[in-house]
């Protein structure tokens, strides 16, 4: 007998919950565009970024989850120890810095735990102090 469609909606809300809210990954498949390529940032730290990985040049790539253009946020699943990281952007209108990161929770038990414990952290109108206190770091094209 086929469910009702009140019935599918509701299987399906409690397989996201019961899967950390992250049933699927985002309608669009890829990130703005100033995010993805190669990068080096203030410290001189190597990174590239696509709608799948979030690779260091030194480091574990950390798998990209779910983003949202809106609010603009990555959720990042670290593949060896099942841990996740909220990061938070903002673009910026510099010739050589194209946009900044901070990462707002990280090492959290599950993606809602990283959504939840990442909200109200980043204040992108002063990226030099708004996140946690300390500025943004700056991505520029490697």
């Amino acid at each position: 007998m086929p469910l009702h469609p009140a019935s599918r909606l509701l299987c399906a809300a409690l397989l996201s919950a019961a899967c950390g809210g992250v049933a699927e990954r985002p309608v669009s498949p890829e990130l703005p565009g100033p995010l993805v390529g190669h990068f080096v940032d203030d410290y001189g730290e190597e990174r590239t970024v696509s709608s799948r990985r979030w690779t260091p040049h030194r480091g574990t790539a950390l798998v990209v989850e779910r983003w949202s253009v809106g609010e603009q946020w990555l959720l990042l699943r670290h593949p060896e120890s099942a841990l996740w990281t909220r990061v938070d952007w903002v673009e910026l209108d510099d010739a050589e810095w194209r946009w900044a990161f901070c990462l707002t929770s990280w090492d959290q038990p599950s993606a809602a735990a990283a959504l939840r414990e990442g909200t109200g952290v980043a204040d992108r109108t002063n990226p030099r102090v708004g996140c946690n206190g300390s500025p943004f770091t700056r991505m520029r094209t490697r």
